[in-house]
């Protein structure tokens, strides 16, 4: 139960249209940060990243 749950969880964000992954972390950020006075910057930008590199490095295992 928990390795697939995982496994769809890595995966979901290549599966899903970039644009949605976009917005979804966009709004997240504004909606989690934003009370905290932080804004939008260079820190989304390492999160967006590290989220499709994780993504395809974990495929990539996975797959041999």
């Amino acid at each position: 139960f928990g390795k697939n749950t995982v496994n769809l969880l890595v995966v979901l964000p290549i599966a899903l249209p970039g644009i949605v992954t976009g917005v979804a972390l966009s709004d997240t950020f504004k909606t989690v940060l934003g009370p905290l006075g932080v804004g939008l910057g260079f820190f989304s930008v390492i999160v967006g990243h590290a989220t499709f590199c994780i993504v395809m490095v974990f495929n990539n295992v996975q797959a041999r």
